[in-house]
């Protein structure tokens, strides 16, 4: 199966599981997409985590029975991937996934240097995502590939779903 073109997402990474939720950035924590997230849903008032990755510092070890990093992992430098790749790892449960989403260019192509608006891509490809959450334990479940939603044109978006390792095999 090969990857194709994903939904378009936001710059964050949201998570939510057993009534907490988390939100981190790449470019750090944005306390104003917190408020936003407590106006929005006051359900969510005082379960907000906030960090950032790599480290995702603060963010309890199997706190997560989800993460969805869509539009992130492609802004983060080359020596922050695999430790940030290890941090979600880290705050999820034994089995629980991981939903990522990457740009690709028409030929399915990673974006790599700085885009108009002046934003670094680090040409991170499906393949090569993939290729690392299985070196520190994560199974494909599911990949794909899917129009932008914002209909900007001669983007796709690469799409997979992963499983972190059951804590037996962590």
């Amino acid at each position: 199966m090969t990857w194709g073109p994903a939904r378009a997402g936001t710059s964050i990474t949201f998570s939510a599981a057993a009534g907490t939720v988390g939100v981190s950035s790449p470019a750090g924590p944005c306390r104003a997409l917190v408020d936003e997230a407590e106006r929005l849903y006051p359900a969510v008032r005082g379960r907000i985590s906030q960090s950032s990755l790599p480290a995702l510092e603060g963010i309890d070890d199997g706190r997560f029975g989800g993460v969805v990093a869509s539009a992130v992992l492609m802004h983060l430098a080359d020596g922050e991937l695999k430790s940030s790749l290890c941090s979600l790892r880290r705050v999820l449960k034994g089995r629980g996934r991981l939903l990522v989403s990457l740009p690709v260019d028409e030929g399915g192509k990673a974006r790599r240097g700085r885009g108009e608006e002046g934003r670094f891509f680090n040409g991170l490809s499906p393949e090569r995502l993939e290729t690392l959450l299985v070196e520190i334990g994560f199974a494909c479940l599911d990949r794909g590939e899917t129009e932008d939603s914002l209909g900007r044109p001669c983007r796709r978006w690469a799409v997979g779903l992963f499983a972190a390792p059951s804590p037996a095999s962590a």
